[in-house]
């Protein structure tokens, strides 16, 4: 069966969806564990979870999920 333009593009929006809630619970959990030792962490793991969050709407709203 050949890839038709929409399975492509339904194909991207699965990778960064997939990729976006790894890449987000990754560093949630990982910078969670280093703000137990570094306070300052703290306010870089608040940086990247709104971040991520930002990133999530744009893709979804240029993807119109």
């Amino acid at each position: 069966m050949a890839i038709t333009g929409l399975n492509c593009v339904s194909i991207v929006k699965s990778f960064h969806l997939f990729s976006f809630f790894f890449v987000f619970y990754f560093y949630f959990f990982f910078f969670y564990f280093i703000s137990s030792f570094n306070p300052f962490q703290a306010v870089f793991i608040k940086f990247l979870i709104y971040f991520s969050f930002f990133y999530f709407y744009y893709f979804c709203f240029y993807f119109r999920f």
